[in-house]
C-alpha cells in the first residue's frame, strides 16, 4: 500500500515534471538557435564571415534534434540498429507507421454496425471479452488431488536455501540481466529507471520484494493484467480479426 499509494505516485509526478521541463528547454533552445541563424542572415557582414557562424549554429541544431530523435530508437528492435547509429528518417517513419497501425480507429460489431468512437469500440471489446472469458467453475479439491501425484523435483536440502530472503546482489543481477529499451508497465517506470537510480531505490525495492516473497503478500492491483488486442491481419475489420493477449502489470 505504501509503495502503490505514496512512492509510485510521487515518482510519476516527478518524471512528468522533468519531462515537461525538458520539452520546454528543448523548444526554448531550438527557437534561440533559429533566431541566431536569422540574425546572421540579416546582418550586413560579408558572406565569407556569415558562413562559419551559420555552420556553427546549424551543427548545434543538428545535435539538438539528434538528441530528441534518440527517443525513436526506444521502439526499434536491437537487430535493426548498428552500434552508434543515429536514427534515420526511414526508421522514424517506420516507427510512426507501426504506432499508427496499433490504434484501433474503426471496427464492425457482430450486427454489422460500424463503430468509430473510442467509447463505442472499447465497450464492444469489453462486452465480447466478458462473454468469452466468463467465470469458469473450479473444483476446489482438484489442486489437492493433483499434489498427491506430483513428485519432488529437488532434494529437501535445497528447500531451505530457496526460502532465504532475496539479497541485494541477486536483485541487482536480475535488473542487469533484463532487456533494455523495452516498454514500461502502466506505471511508466522502465527497467532503466531502476538501474539508473539504484542507489536511491534499492533499499525500498528489496524490502518490497522480500515482503511479497517471504510473507506471500501480493496486492490486488499487482494481480491485475492489461488486455491488449493485436491485429491478426493487415486489414482488420471485425472483433474476430484481433487477438487479445494479457500483459501482467508490476504496479
Amino acid at each position: 500500500m505504501w509503495w502503490e499509494r505514496c512512492v509510485k505516485p510521487q515518482l510519476q509526478r516527478l518524471l512528468r515534471q522533468e519531462e515537461a521541463e525538458r520539452r520546454g528547454n528543448y523548444r526554448h533552445m531550438e527557437n534561440h538557435l533559429y533566431e541566431c541563424l536569422y540574425d546572421v542572415l540579416r546582418s550586413n557582414a560579408p558572406a565569407r564571415d556569415k558562413l562559419p557562424a551559420l555552420q556553427r549554429y546549424k551543427a548545434k541544431l543538428v545535435r539538438l534534434h539528434a538528441e530528441r530523435a534518440n527517443k525513436a530508437l526506444l521502439d526499434t528492435k536491437e537487430h535493426d540498429l548498428l552500434e552508434g547509429e543515429e536514427p534515420s528518417l526511414f526508421q522514424v517513419l517506420r516507427i510512426l507507421k507501426r504506432r499508427e497501425s496499433r490504434d484501433i480507429r474503426q471496427v464492425t460489431d457482430e450486427h454489422g454496425n460500424t463503430l468509430s468512437t473510442f467509447r463505442d469500440i472499447a465497450a464492444n471489446f469489453v462486452t465480447k471479452l466478458n462473454r468469452k472469458y466468463q467465470h469458469i467453475p473450479v473444483d476446489e479439491t482438484a489442486l489437492a488431488t493433483l499434489q498427491n501425484f506430483l513428485h519432488p523435483v529437488c532434494q529437501m536440502a535445497y528447500a531451505e536455501q530457496l526460502q532465504q530472503p532475496i539479497t541485494n546482489d541477486e536483485l541487482l543481477a536480475a535488473l542487469r540481466a533484463g532487456a533494455r529499451r523495452k516498454s514500461p508497465g502502466i506505471d511508466g517506470l522502465s527497467l532503466e529507471f531502476y538501474t539508473a537510480n539504484w542507489e536511491t531505490v534499492h533499499s525500498e525495492l528489496l524490502l518490497l520484494l522480500n515482503h511479497m516473497f517471504l510473507d506471500k503478500h501480493v496486492s490486488r492491483r499487482q494481480k491485475h493484467g492489461i488486455i491488449v488486442c493485436l491485429s491478426k491481419s493487415t486489414s482488420p475489420r471485425t472483433l474476430e480479426d484481433y487477438l487479445p493477449i494479457s500483459l501482467l502489470t508490476n504496479e
